[in-house]
């Protein structure tokens, strides 16, 4: 069989220069770029790199243009702030210069909002869990299965099931847990909580790295509304930030709007990071 064979008149197509007001963005620069881009593919890792650069290049400009002045950052570690990102930092806190929220805006945000500004819900809950073995997933889990339709159907007292096999300290008080936060646990352990009505055990057992839990929902207590005095240093923080990220957004977007850009489509260009 012969080998393979290129058509000398099928060439790749050349890459377009990139031009950011009539300079390169030389292509050994954004493919070093690349690599701190994750895309789908890349090409699409590439024209990421590209736009970063170009959005980098124009900030530079502005702010030597500003001529801004400011001292270089020193981290924990002793080390000196680039002379690029000092300027890229002092061009970007000017842009996030925003007005202070005012007390209105808060408040309707509060009242627009309500559900996202509750104290966690609560549970009470009991469980049996059976542990996992070396080698013995497959046991335990069939364990767990069994014991759970024992109980659901009366056979046999949960209880009694958890003070003789739970390999939890929670044994010893029937396999109460108490009171359980939402957002604290395994979110397997509370998942299976959300969907079980008061009273009701777990068909399922719930797999968690500790072993095979069989779950009793015995409360549910829904979090109370947080009056605005608790929260409102909350929604300050956040309509402040959105604020900064709206602005500088915007900033970014009239620099590259106001660019002669060459090669590429910068119009989703991404925005920096600024936290």
């Amino acid at each position: 069989m012969s080998g393979c064979t290129i058509n000398p008149a099928v060439k790749e197509a050349p890459r377009k220069e990139i031009r950011v007001d009539g300079v390169v963005i030389p292509h050994h620069e954004i493919a070093a770029e690349a690599q701190n881009h994750r895309a789908s593919s890349p090409a699409e890792a590439f024209r990421e790199a590209a736009r970063a650069l170009i959005v980098k290049k124009l900030l530079l400009e502005e702010a030597r243009r500003l001529d801004l002045q400011g001292e270089p950052e020193i981290d924990e570690e002793g080390r000196i702030e680039a002379d690029e990102d000092r300027l890229i930092r002092l061009l970007i806190d000017r842009a996030a210069s925003v007005d202070p929220v005012d007390e209105g805006a808060c408040r309707a945000f509060h009242a627009a909002n309500k559900d996202r500004f509750r104290a966690p819900d609560l549970y009470e809950a009991s469980h049996i869990l059976v542990a996992l073995a070396p080698g013995g997933e497959a046991a335990a889990q069939a364990k767990a299965g069994e014991l759970a339709s024992a109980i659901i159907s009366g056979e046999l007292n949960f209880e009694t099931v958890a003070r003789a096999v739970s390999a939890c300290p929670s044994r010893e008080l029937g396999g109460s847990l108490g009171q359980v936060t939402k957002g604290e646990n395994d979110p397997a352990f509370e998942a299976a909580l959300d969907v079980l009505s008061i009273g009701e055990v777990g068909a399922e057992p719930v797999r968690t790295r500790f072993g095979y839990h069989i779950i009793r929902l015995d409360r549910r207590l829904n979090g109370d509304q947080l009056p605005y005095e608790r929260v409102r240093s909350q929604i300050v923080s956040y309509l402040e930030e959105s604020a900064k990220r709206t602005a500088i957004a915007t900033f970014i977007g009239n620099l590259v709007r106001g660019a002669e850009i060459e090669g590429i489509d910068v119009s989703s260009a991404p925005r920096r990071k600024t936290a």
